[in-house]
């Protein structure tokens, strides 16, 4: 017999026991198969819903820009992607390490900055008649940048022209292209 650790050197075909502090295989796939059914719950409702919807025909309304359209092909997407993840069995093992910086993500001072940000711009970007692509530039530009400063904090890094660069270039790519799909493909005027 070998005095070697087991976990260094696992047999093959074996796997090695989860590192100290890390969720069990087991606990993570139940956590997956319900999570991925609950998506799977909202993309059905989601779809049901956009299937309901009046279809404006009798308007001459096009098919592609039919009011429940797009929120039709998100519930798909959210059922094949909720199917996806319930029926996963490949185990992620999580650190404690992980876990944390998990944590960090589910505070609800987070969550109060994200609906905050949210705020502005519905209520004085778009609301006081800044153009649509406009303000949805400057939103994700500054969302990016502000939910990036823990992490830039934590590593030591100061902001710099790179990362205004890449939110601004980000932004106003995010802000055009939405407008663009929204006026050009579903034909929805925007402010």
């Amino acid at each position: 017999m070998s005095d070697q650790d087991p976990q260094q050197n696992p047999v093959a075909g074996a796997s090695a026991p989860p590192a100290a502090g890390a969720e069990s295989p087991a606990r993570r796939d139940r956590a997956d198969l319900k999570e991925g059914l609950a998506w799977c719950a909202f993309g059905l409702a989601v779809l049901i819903g956009s299937l309901t919807m009046d279809r404006l025909e009798e308007q001459g309304v096009a098919i592609y820009a039919a009011p429940g359209l797009l929120p039709g092909l998100l519930g798909i997407v959210m059922i094949l992607f909720g199917a996806a993840v319930a029926m996963r069995r490949k185990p992620i093992l999580v650190t404690k390490e992980e876990m944390e910086q998990r944590r960090y993500r589910l505070q609800p001072g987070r969550l109060a900055l994200v609906t905050g940000l949210c705020l502005i711009y519905s209520v004085v970007l778009i609301g006081r008649g800044l153009p649509f692509w406009l303000a949805s530039a400057l939103f994700v530009s500054v969302s990016i940048l502000v939910l990036q400063h823990p992490q830039r904090k934590a590593a030591g890094r100061r902001l710099d022209a790179r990362a205004v660069g890449f939110a601004v270039v980000v932004g106003l790519g995010a802000g055009i292209l939405a407008t663009l799909v929204f006026e050009k493909f579903f034909l929805v005027h925007l402010p």
